[in-house]
């Protein structure tokens, strides 16, 4: 690797164990170098760089913003769904319990007429 060429992902990888052998077990970033190299690795397999990696971080955090606030008029529908329902059926209820009160009452002046008839 010169000062000229792009190093590969392999050259880099050497060249932070290298620092990480240089500095030493006694080092503040010795350690630190070679128990993050795994992770280096990683990252460097996944061919992302990091500009690409903030992103992808940012789009995901709008994906997710962007679900809450659809989750939320979900909601807000399903709620008011449930609530013209629930009103229209009470609605129902109150006109069926007129009806059978009317019923009824008729019912009852029926008898009353039959058994004033009965009286005669």
């Amino acid at each position: 690797m010169t000062a000229t060429t792009t190093p590969t992902k392999t050259e880099e990888l050497a060249a932070v164990q290298a620092l990480a052998d240089q500095l030493g077990p006694h080092s503040y970033l010795g350690p630190w170098l070679r128990d993050a190299l795994p992770w280096l690795a990683d990252q460097l397999r996944s061919d992302l760089v990091p500009q690409r990696a903030q992103a992808m971080t940012e789009e995901a955090a709008r994906l997710r913003a962007d679900a809450c606030t659809d989750a939320i008029a979900i909601r807000q529908r399903a709620h008011n769904e449930a609530r013209a329902i629930t009103d229209q059926a009470t609605s129902w209820a109150d006109k069926r319990t007129e009806e059978v009160s009317r019923i009824t009452g008729k019912a009852w002046d029926a008898l009353r007429l039959a058994q004033k008839e009965l009286e005669r």
